[in-house]
């Protein structure tokens, strides 16, 4: 426990603001999953971001890097527990709360007999959550990503 606020002491006020966002975020994005199902959640998160956004050159790289690891951060110390779904609508709308554009995005697959589905986040052209090879793994949804306010 130590080491984790040490931890915690290092880092900026920034990752400090995305992580305590994300431990907050997490359990009621669970909650709200279970509740109210996919599309009241991703519309609850949605009625929260900005209508626009930054250009791509105008963002910054490590701020969305960072946002990515305070994520995982807040998943490492055991007290949330959170599916790729839950995970991914998070750090989709942290990402689009800093005006970065960020796509929600849930593909499927078949193993064996089972239909299997994962969540993750693309943006700036890369994956944010996963690995790079993800979507050559899974087939993604097209428009999936919430619909932003106009």
């Amino acid at each position: 426990m130590r080491r984790k606020w040490s931890v915690l002491k290092r880092l900026s006020p920034f990752e400090r603001w995305v992580f305590a966002q994300a431990v907050v975020l997490l359990p009621l994005t669970v909650l709200s999953l279970r509740l109210f199902g996919f599309q009241k959640t991703r519309d609850l998160l949605a009625a929260w971001v900005p209508a626009d956004v930054l250009d791509d050159a105008a963002v910054d790289r490590e701020h969305v890097r960072a946002t990515a690891r305070m994520m995982r951060f807040a998943l490492a110390g055991g007290f949330i527990h959170a599916s790729c779904l839950p995970r991914s609508l998070v750090l989709w709308f942290l990402l689009r709360r800093q005006r970065i554009q960020a796509h929600l995005r849930i593909g499927v697959r078949k193993e064996q007999a089972e239909l299997d589905a994962h969540a993750w986040v693309e943006c700036l052209g890369v994956i944010a959550n996963d690995r790079r090879r993800v979507s050559t793994r899974w087939n993604a949804f097209d428009g999936l990503s919430p619909v932003t306010k106009s």
